[in-house]
């Protein structure tokens, strides 16, 4: 799961996360050119530092690209995730009365 809000302290959007195992990371927002990248740390599940960056490329109003890169685990470099393209999911047909 993931949670994005506004920090008022530091004036940038923040992302936390949680994942179903116990871990968890956060991170703040960066808007580069036409992405928003997303720079974060935390700990998997067994407790165990990483790290790493995630960017997300805005294509159109029902698309985006995203990746990972520069992740780290435990102080070791892991493989980057290669750019993916996610579609948004579109409303269900509409019945007439």
């Amino acid at each position: 799961t993931q949670r994005i809000g506004y920090d008022p302290v530091t004036g940038h959007l923040k992302s936390w996360v949680f994942d179903a195992g116990g871990g968890f990371s956060e991170g703040y927002f960066q808007r580069v050119n036409n992405s928003w990248v997303l720079r974060a740390s935390g700990t998997t599940a067994e407790g165990t530092m990483a790290a790493g960056t995630n960017v997300f490329t805005r294509i159109d109003d029902h698309r985006m690209l995203w990746g990972a890169i520069d992740r780290m685990v435990g102080g070791e470099q892991v493989p980057d995730i290669h750019t993916v393209t996610i579609v948004k999911k579109p409303p269900p047909p509409r019945t007439m009365p």
